[in-house]
């Protein structure tokens, strides 16, 4: 794998703020990658963008109240298609999965996959 030298910048997205700062220490922990801020759903996301640097990589909740995970797919789509999207969820069917694809994510990993998994998805995403 070949990363820039320059911390991956990745701004977590999700309603659980216990859960999203657990992930947001995690991944903070590994050398490649720093989280600079955290936002509880889609419509907080898209305020701070207004106002701050956007993101190497958004990792964003499906479910969440306000602005889901679909709609935010769709709105960083269109308004800032340098970001790259990968989707989270507690849920694994195909529709979700395929459906967050559509919505132009780059992955999708599930919020119970092991430390070595997220870094690796996140690794993965920086690439493309």
């Amino acid at each position: 794998m070949t990363i820039d030298k320059k911390a991956i910048s990745v701004v977590l997205v999700d309603d659980h703020i216990h859960f999203r700062n657990e992930l947001a220490t995690l991944i903070g922990s590994f050398a490649e990658f720093v989280v600079p801020w955290q936002a509880d759903n889609g419509r907080q996301l898209v305020e701070r963008l207004t106002q701050t640097p956007a993101p190497d990589i958004v990792l964003l909740d499906v479910n969440m109240p306000e602005m889901d995970g679909y709609e935010t797919a769709a709105w960083l789509r269109t308004n800032y298609p340098g970001v790259k999207v990968l989707a989270l969820s507690m849920y694994d069917s195909q529709k979700t999965i395929t459906r967050m694809l559509d919505l132009g994510a780059r992955g999708f990993v599930l919020k119970d996959v092991e430390p070595v998994e997220i870094r690796a998805a996140l690794l993965d995403v920086a690439e493309q």
